[in-house]
């Protein structure tokens, strides 16, 4: 007769300190993806709004609706939607402001996933949409806020050194699809020697 193999007792004792361990990773894990997870919804968010945006624009220029269509629309879908927030009448106009702001980017144009503006939250977007008139610096904020959001820093060392890390990393190693899926280093700095 063939002898079974005694079950293997479980150690049911943890050291504190593994214990410990072990819970603080599955906790930054679990956190980690809490951010990416939101960042996904964010950014399809913003390109839902960048779309509406669009079609408001094109229905005003070729249609010329007006406010009072804008607030019609804006109930309609509030209707449609009941709890959804982000439909309001200002809002409304607030995508079609930002569709219109960010347009004429080229790099928006060839890829808006590459536009840092898709990467933060839309309140962000709506508060640099309404003080600052000038692309080049709505762009750079958002790049600030692209960055900053997600770290969280705790000064304002921490936050230089982040940001020049973002940079660096933005510039030399982050491959863009509107550049060829090249960095923006190798398509402008190597590509004019």
């Amino acid at each position: 007769m063939v002898k079974k193999p005694s079950p293997t007792t479980k150690n049911t004792e943890v050291s504190t300190a593994n214990y410990k361990k072990f819970i603080t990773s599955l906790k930054a894990k679990i956190r980690s993806a809490q951010i990416k997870g939101a960042i996904a919804v964010n950014r399809e968010l913003i390109k839902l709004y960048w779309e509406i945006g669009k079609e408001i624009l094109e229905k005003q220029e070729r249609e010329s609706w007006g406010s009072n269509v804008l607030e019609r629309v804006a109930r309609d879908l509030q209707n449609e939607f009941p709890g959804v927030e982000g439909f309001s009448r200002r809002n409304m106009f607030r995508m079609r402001a930002f569709y219109q702001a960010y347009e004429k980017v080229p790099q928006a144009v060839a890829q808006l996933d590459d536009l840092p503006i898709f990467s933060i939250p839309w309140g962000h977007n709506a508060l640099i949409l309404e003080k600052v008139k000038n692309t080049a610096e709505r762009l750079w904020r958002s790049v600030k806020y692209e960055d900053v959001y997600i770290h969280d820093y705790q000064d304002v060392p921490e936050t230089r050194v982040g940001l020049g890390n973002y940079f660096r990393f933005y510039n030399t190693e982050r491959l863009h699809q509107s550049l060829g899926y090249r960095t923006p280093y190798e398509a402008h700095y190597i590509s004019a020697k």
